[in-house]
């Protein structure tokens, strides 16, 4: 984790970045595959379908 607007390591940098891109940018970014929805209106338009 942060501390002092640093890492401690390494190690903590990757896995905050990885963590921030699966739950927070992937979930919510526009996806040109998805007609420039993002992942969550995407399943849940076609939840709402079915």
């Amino acid at each position: 984790m942060l501390r002092a607007g640093c890492f401690a390591s390494q190690k903590d940098a990757t896995h905050e970045l990885f963590a921030f891109i699966d739950r927070y940018y992937n979930t919510r970014r526009l996806h040109s595959s998805l007609n420039y929805n993002s992942p969550f209106l995407f399943e849940s338009e076609i939840a709402l379908a079915n």
